[in-house]
């Protein structure tokens, strides 16, 4: 009984590893939007919203994700943030297409992404 158990705790967790592995793989051919704040900044509390909004209303066709850079601070280093909050936009191959500093309204985000030719639909 022991080992039955243990195979199948084994099985469950190689499906999630394997669900999780694809999951990462998709998103990395997703067109992406980080967003470097903190939760002190103002622009960065009105954007926090927005940026929900779009990760509910875009899920698996744009990934985005949120960064507070003074919980990670290595990440302000890594990303040459000097003011927040800062977007960066990515096309699906990983390259940079356009930085931005200050508040930006979901009109504006999304037009960025129209702007280098990306096109997002909604989510169904």
């Amino acid at each position: 009984m022991k080992y039955g158990i243990s195979i199948l705790i084994l099985s469950v967790f190689i499906v999630f590893l394997a669900h999780n592995n694809a999951y990462a793989q998709q998103a990395k051919n997703l067109p992406k939007l980080i967003d470097l704040g903190a939760k002190g900044c103002l622009p960065c509390k009105l954007m926090k919203p927005i940026l929900k909004e779009l990760q509910a209303e875009y899920a698996g066709i744009l990934n985005i994700e949120i960064y507070d850079i003074h919980e990670k601070p290595d990440l302000g280093k890594k990303y040459n943030v000097r003011l927040i909050p800062t977007q960066i936009f990515y096309d699906k191959e990983g390259k940079e297409l356009y930085r931005h500093v200050g508040f930006m309204s979901k009109k504006d985000i999304i037009n960025t992404f129209e702007k280098f030719g990306i096109k997002l639909k909604k989510s169904p």
